[in-house]
This record gives C-alpha cells, structure tokens and sequence, in this order.
C-alpha cells in the first residue's frame, strides 16, 4: 500500500497563515480572534507532530467574574501554550 502524501487541511493553512504574520507566538483564543471561529488544540496537534508549529507556556491574566450581575471582582493568573512556526 502506496503512503499518501500530507497536506494540512484549509484550517490548518489558515493557521500556518496567521502565525506566519505574528510578530509573537499566539495562543489559541487570539488566533481564533483573527480567524473568527474558535481554533481548537486538536487540529493543531498533527501540525505540532509534523514538526512545523511549535508551542511554548505562557502566563496571561484573566478577569475573575461574577456569574450573577457580571461584575469584575479580581484577576489571577493563568498559564496557556502559545503557538508559534518553527
């Protein structure tokens, strides 16, 4: 059996796409900003694997919300993968 030759599929380039115009490595929910639909880690993962993104952890600071009336009451910290082309 012949192996098929790989090709990302059009979400995949769409990503490749935008981390290739990154000045910085991004996380998922600021490249699902760009795009306009929400990028998730499991189509990335083949894109990892093949060696062509990279991912490194990054602290970013969230808002803490209430539920109930949607008032900030604090922040913390929390750490994502950004991604970027290798």
């Amino acid at each position: 059996m012949a192996n098929a030759k790989w090709s990302p599929n059009d979400k995949q380039k769409q990503f490749l796409e935008v981390l290739k115009g990154a000045e910085s490595p991004m996380t998922l929910a600021e490249v699902s900003e760009v795009v306009g639909y929400e990028v998730k880690s499991g189509s990335i993962n083949t894109l990892i694997g093949k060696g062509l993104v990279v991912t490194n952890d990054t602290e970013i600071e969230c808002l803490i919300v209430r539920k109930d009336n949607g008032k900030v009451v604090g922040q913390t910290k929390k750490v994502v993968k950004a991604y970027a082309l290798a």
